[in-house]
């Protein structure tokens, strides 16, 4: 029998500030509990198979909870009840008879309701399984008490206990139930109120447990239902609509698939963020529009479609901040938040950038930070820098004080603004600022300058938050101050040139990489907390925001003064920058202003690994099939394939017929072996140094040219139409968000460009059944290649075609690998990317088998890689399959054997690790038993290494 709690509680003092209709309640509670047993499996569970006992009991915990106050929940007899009414519930619910559930559930909705988070953390987690359960229930009350019981019980719940309810959660179905039932109401005749509990009950789910998104986002017939609900005309109704396509869209491929067939949403969307509707309303769908525009591609997919019309609503929410006399309320303030937050979609380049102009968003933006914008405004109408700039001074003193590192947080985004402004790829925004901007400064800046200058040189340790923002704030200053030709002589003056480049040397050594949202309160929000399948590459900055603006000042410092003539280490400067612009871990933003500052110091374009492979054919004339001829009789050997994806300006016209050939099927394997080497006149304006000099872009993606070459590189690089080589010879600051030129090899293998071909690769393994290949008769399956890429990319490779021997002479390669790995070879050979798995909620939802026979082509890679002597290669394949095996616990059994098979001991070994602290029960369980015995031993070995680590730390 359980003991009453009153007992527990000892002497008749601990129950002061409790009432004695409580108390009474609660011997009535404790009686009706005494009445059950305890479960003979489980000696911790309440159970009474009497159904007037159940009854009573439920009927004495409604009570109980009834009468408890605010005041109460905190007394200690409160508290011990709540684990002993909970157990009572569960085993009710898990009762047959529809009366007792009924109960059960609406009392578990009031249990929920009543006690705070702090209650909820332990016994209440074993309700989430029970009630799950009956959400399908066929009673309609039965199902909508426990979905709103547990919409309140996973509000309160804290995030420490995620793991366990996501577990709990797949073992029961729960999304899977949820979105059967969403579906259901659509063909039954179900009231809202269900609809209304169902969808807020998966929305909650979805936004927070990423994984069960793939499962929703991949039912067609929801889908379908979410599409038919939109049109409900109720608020309540609109608000989880797009809640639920919010959260949706907080995966990256779900996102796609909502905006691939999403016109009629978008038209939705857009008509829910107008004034006319409700506050809740407006709210999701601006929240809606920033979840879509998570990044570049979805943006620009949602503004293709709706911009105009967006942007308009997004201007007049934005106006209502300063349009009414009074202050908003908190509620319409929340709407204008959001429409602010939409509005950074600006972040993005598109052609919703001139719909923003063309809604006056210069003079609403004014209008939120001025108070006497009226002034400012018939200004511009006719304008006067000086007036302009008097006035703007004195409409914000405190503001102009911001860009000072005293005002850290809030003057990041003030310099982040007038940085902009003052370097606009629009010439007259950049000339106003500028002029504006030199009015507003003091003209005695020096001992401000040296502060900034200064604070860099602290930069010699890590820095806290506060001081990463405080040196952001700097270089923000200092790119303002060293737009203008006084203040920039000032800074070099004070060193800034060489403290600059002692900070990135430094941070380079010393990487502080911290996002930008992280700093600036106004831009945390829990959304992209919750985000999956993203990638960090489309933001241009990146993590690296202070080397993006140390490098961005340095350049500026640079352009415009002799200051590069007089470094003493230029070779090592150069050396650093050039690994700065091929390092793929560094952000879009600083790998361009590295390369901008090398132009200064006759550096021209992206060094890569994949030009520094491809380089070292340049000159080379083994696999060269096409001659240059200059007019003084002198030529240079060159390779077709690469001039074709490169600069095919170059190529002679006649291969355009042979690749309209290719195309309408002639067969070309009767030509892989033949070498024939093709001819080009180059015009007699072109000098040798000039088209060696542009053959060197071509083939490394840079080049080296002192500034008398350049004239002549210039008009050369224009009439080939190599764009971006012009640009770095014109030595043209990047515009924000300008995308890195990537060196890709890969339109070489389309089937158009087949005739380049000069040897076939075939897999040793395929379970391709029907294969036709349009461009030969070969009836294997196989990918035409290029000797000359695969040989700059394996010296095995190279090797072999030049040893003499048959395989030397053979128009087709064997690889010792599946279908599936050789395609992601050669993808690699002409791209240096290796097409990663799709991790996220896609890997996350993919069971073992599947998660093996995925990271399978990467394990056979990471062999052939050690037998091709390809270390690059290797070493992406080895990061992966570790990636892969921290990211699933139950995978290391099966990759270990894989990779024993395979040789590769040091992915053995990691997988031991991983198995290491479940060695005894998998042992147990006999999972072992179809490894090796050396397998199992390294196994064991490392749960014998783990223990005693974990004993010495004791």
């Amino acid at each position: 029998m359980r003991p009453s709690a009153v007992a527990k509680s000892g002497a008749a003092e601990n129950n002061r500030g409790i009432s004695g209709h409580v108390l009474t309640l609660h011997r009535r509670l404790y009686h009706a509990l005494n009445l059950g047993c305890k479960n003979r499996e489980s000696a911790k569970k309440w159970h009474c198979p009497d159904f007037e006992i159940q009854k009573l009991v439920i009927r004495s915990i409604d009570a109980f909870l009834e009468c408890i106050s605010s005041e109460s929940l905190q007394h200690p007899l409160v508290k011990d009840s709540v684990d002993d009414m909970a157990e009572a519930i569960e085993s009710i619910l898990e009762s047959k008879s529809q009366t007792l559930t009924r109960l059960a559930a609406d009392v578990s909705v009031k249990m929920a309701n009543v006690l705070p988070g702090s209650m909820l953390q332990s016994k209440v987690l074993d309700l989430i399984g029970p009630l799950v359960d009956l959400i399908s229930a066929q009673e309609l009350q039965v199902a909508l008490s426990c979905a709103t019981a547990l919409n309140s019980i996973l509000s309160k719940l804290s995030s420490r206990k995620d793991i366990k309810v996501l577990q709990i959660l797949k073992e029961t179905n729960a999304v899977s139930l949820l979105v059967c039932n969403i579906t259901r109401f659509c063909v039954d005749d179900k009231p809202i109120e269900f609809f209304l509990e169902m969808a807020s009950l998966l929305s909650k789910i979805l936004w927070r447990w990423p994984p069960f998104r793939f499962c929703a986002c991949n039912d067609s017939k929801f889908l379908n239902a979410l599409d038919a609900a939109k049109l409900m005309s109720d608020n309540s109704a609109k608000v989880v609509v797009l809640q639920l396509y919010s959260t949706l869209a907080l995966c990256r491929n779900a996102a796609d698939k909502i905006l691939e067939s999403g016109e009629a949403l978008m038209t939705m969307m857009v008509a829910c963020m107008d004034c006319s509707n409700a506050l809740s309303v407006r709210v999701e769908a601006f929240k809606l529009a920033q979840c879509l525009a998570l990044s570049k591609r979805g943006c620009i997919q949602m503004m293709s479609i709706c911009s105009e019309p967006l942007v308009k609503v997004v201007i007049m929410t934005i106006k209502t901040w300063n349009s009414q006399s009074e202050k908003l309320a908190t509620s319409q303030m929340h709407v204008v938040k959001e429409a602010c937050r939409l509005a950074f979609v600006t972040r993005w380049a598109g052609d919703h950038h001139q719909y923003f102009w063309k809604e006056g968003v210069d003079r609403v933006l004014l209008d939120l930070l001025l108070d006497n914008y009226d002034e400012i405004h018939q200004m511009l109408l006719e304008p006067s820098e000086n007036d302009l700039a008097i006035t703007v001074q004195q409409g914000i003193p405190h503001r102009t004080s911001q860009i000072s590192p005293t005002y850290v947080v809030q003057g990041e985004s003030a310099a982040r603004a007038v940085v902009m402004m003052v370097y606009s790829r629009s010439k007259y925004i950049a000339s106003m600022s500028r002029s504006i901007l030199s009015k507003l400064l003091p003209s005695n800046s020096k001992d401000y300058l040296e502060n900034l200058v200064k604070t860099l040189k602290l930069g010699g340790s890590k820095f806290a938050i506060p001081g990463n923002l405080q040196i952001v704030v700097s270089l923000l200053s200092l790119a303002c101050h060293s737009s203008l030709p006084k203040y920039r002589k000032l800074v070099i003056k004070c060193e800034g040139a060489e403290t600059l480049i002692a900070f990135i040397r430094w941070w380079l050594k010393n990487p502080v990489r911290v996002k930008r949202a992280s700093l600036v309160p106004h831009l945390q929000d829990c959304v992209t907390e919750q985000i999956c399948c993203f990638s960090g590459a489309e933001e241009w900055e990146g993590e690296d925001m202070l080397l993006l603006f140390s490098l961005w000042v340095l350049a500026e410092l640079v352009h415009h003064s002799a200051l590069k003539k007089t470094y003493q280490s230029e070779d090592q400067i150069v050396q650093e920058l050039k690994e700065l612009c091929s390092g793929s871990m560094f952000s879009p933003g600083s790998r361009w202003y590295a390369a901008y500052i090398l132009c200064f110091f006759g550096v021209y374009g992206f060094p890569s690994k994949m030009g520094k492979r491809i380089g070292k054919t340049l000159g080379e004339n083994e696999n060269a099939d096409l001659r240059l001829d200059l007019v003084n009789q002198e030529a240079v050997f060159v390779h077709e394939v690469i001039l074709m994806v490169r600069c095919p300006s170059l190529l002679p016209p006649q291969k355009s017929i042979l690749a309209e050939k290719s195309c309408r099927g002639a067969d070309v394997q009767q030509d892989l072996h033949r070498k024939v080497i093709n001819s080009v006149q180059i015009s007699a304006h072109v000098d040798r140094q000039s088209l060696l000099k542009l053959l060197e872009f071509v083939y490394l993606g840079y080049l080296h040219g002192s500034d008398d070459l350049v004239k002549n590189l210039k008009i050369l690089s224009k009439h080939c139409k190599l764009e971006g080589l012009l640009k770095m010879l014109q030595r043209r600051a990047p515009n924000w968000e300008t995308p890195i030129p990537r060196f890709d090899l890969s339109p070489a293998l389309e089937p158009a460009n087949h005739h380049f071909s000069d040897i076939l690769v075939e897999a040793s393994t395929t379970e391709l059944v029907h294969w036709k290949c349009n461009s030969c008769s070969a009836s294997a399956p196989h990918l035409h290649v290029h000797k000359v890429v695969l040989e700059s990319s394996s010296d095995y490779l190279q090797a072999l075609f030049r040893s003499g021997m048959q395989e030397s002479h053979s128009q087709t390669i064997k690889v010792p690998v599946s279908w599936d790995s050789l395609k992601k070879l050669v993808s690699w050979f002409y791209s240096d990317q290796l097409p990663a798995p799709n991790f996220g909620c896609v890997w996350d939802n993919l069971d073992p088998e599947e998660k093996l026979e995925e990271i399978q082509s990467y394990l056979e890679l990471c062999w052939l890689a050690e037998f091709w002597l390809i270390r690059y290669l290797y070493e992406e394949c080895y990061d992966i399959v570790f990636s892969c095996l921290n990211l699933s616990t139950n995978l290391p059994a099966k990759v270990i054997q894989v990779a024993a098979d395979l040789s590769q001991w040091k992915l053995v070994r990691v997988a031991a690790d991983r198995l290491a602290p479940s060695y005894h029960l998998l042992r147990n369980s006999g999972e072992l038993d179809a490894l090796d015995n050396n397998l199992v031993e390294m196994v064991r070995a490392a749960s014998v290494r783990l223990s005693r680590e974990g004993s010495s730390h004791q």
